[in-house]
């Protein structure tokens, strides 16, 4: 193969990698799994299937940090917690997820925050906004970035 050759070939193969990074996510719109990687998530409110929004209660925190080793970290109110996470087409997974047992006071959605995560399908990066979507896509985190 002629050097033009070789590199014709090289070029085609690194504009055709870099634009699979692009996925559809679950409403159509367009997401990658780079955006969501190496952002600290802040948890801004939870929509539940009733169409309620749970705002966050003032003085707690829930983060959220996706590594490129496929671990996740963050707080959740008084605790702290550690999964390997899965990412792939718009969807989302995490698993082997360990946190501290602290008592949290209430009122606390720990509970309820760790139970959405291990329950996520799907999620949607718009800007610095993060929507993780669970309980069969009814209910959704709803994150902005920090």
């Amino acid at each position: 193969m002629s050097d033009i050759g070789k590199f014709s070939f090289i070029f085609l193969a690194i504009i055709f990698s870099t634009s699979c990074k692009e996925s559809i996510s679950i409403d159509g719109s367009k997401s990658s799994d780079e955006p969501i990687i190496g952002i600290t998530w802040k948890l801004a409110s939870i929509d539940t299937i009733n169409g309620g929004v749970q705002a966050i209660y003032s003085g707690q925190e829930y983060t959220l940090l996706i590594k490129e080793d496929s671990t996740a970290s963050g707080r959740s109110h008084c605790n702290l917690y550690e999964a390997r996470v899965r990412l792939g087409n718009g969807t989302i997974t995490f698993f082997d997820l360990a946190e501290t047992e602290m008592w949290c006071r209430p009122p606390s959605l720990d509970g309820e925050y760790i139970h959405a995560l291990l329950a996520a399908s799907h999620y949607r990066v718009s800007g610095q906004k993060l929507k993780i979507f669970y309980n069969n896509q009814q209910n959704v985190l709803n994150f902005t970035g920090e």
